[in-house]
């Protein structure tokens, strides 16, 4: 009986590190994205419109995905593509072939977002009028691109690329979140945005988990 509780309180100990390990390099990427932004200038942020300071063209991140707001621009030829994406950000269904033809397809855009992250300031067009708002729905699906090639990686077992494509996504998620002029649809789509991030993080420790204890059984 004894020797059974001993087993039983090692299992418990593996399971919490290997749990515990992904978490903690998560919280490793956050910091990395957003520690920077301690060092920001205080911003009157009062009132339905935020007081901002003047941004540089040649320092705005969103002049190179700014093609996204082209009327007739599409991430996907269609979206039966976005619904394929998202069933497998969800985990309900997977299609390698599909995968690689849509992150294929998709690689300049991807470049292009990583590029964006780069810059000290990620701006919106700004406001003419109260109808004038974004295109959102390339933005999110620029997100979920960043999420596919993360997803896609983990599969291939290519955990450095999955980590910093998961970071690359969360950044994304908050340079929409803290956008200026759109604030309170901005910050809804960037946190719809970073709960996919949370989501597909949950799913990579679950399987880094049983995969850990699959590992230490079969030894």
């Amino acid at each position: 009986m004894h020797n059974h509780y001993d087993a039983r309180a090692v299992m418990i100990k593996k399971i919490s590190i290997v749990l515990l390990l992904p978490i903690i390099v998560f919280a490793m990427i956050v910091a990395y994205f957003l520690i920077g932004s301690i060092d920001d200038k205080i911003f009157d942020d009062q009132g339905l419109y935020a007081a901002f300071e003047d941004v540089d063209e040649e320092d705005n991140g969103f002049l190179h995905i700014a093609y996204t707001q082209e009327k007739k621009f599409k991430v996907y030829d269609s979206r039966s593509d976005a619904t394929f994406v998202n069933h497998f950000l969800e985990g309900t269904e997977w299609d390698q072939a599909k995968v690689d033809q849509i992150l294929k397809e998709s690689e300049v855009y991807l470049q292009d977002v990583v590029t964006a992250l780069e810059e000290p300031y990620f701006r919106l067009p700004d406001l003419v009028d109260f109808y004038d708002v974004p295109n959102y729905i390339p933005l999110l699906d620029l997100g979920r691109l960043l999420l596919l090639k993360s997803l896609d990686s983990f599969t291939k077992r290519d955990l450095e690329i999955a980590v910093e494509y998961l970071g690359y996504a969360l950044a994304f998620s908050q340079a929409i979140q803290s956008e200026s002029d759109h604030s309170l649809i901005s910050y809804m789509i960037g946190q719809s945005l970073q709960g996919q991030v949370i989501g597909l993080l949950s799913r990579i420790v679950a399987v880094e988990a049983a995969l850990a204890i699959e590992h230490d059984d079969y030894n």
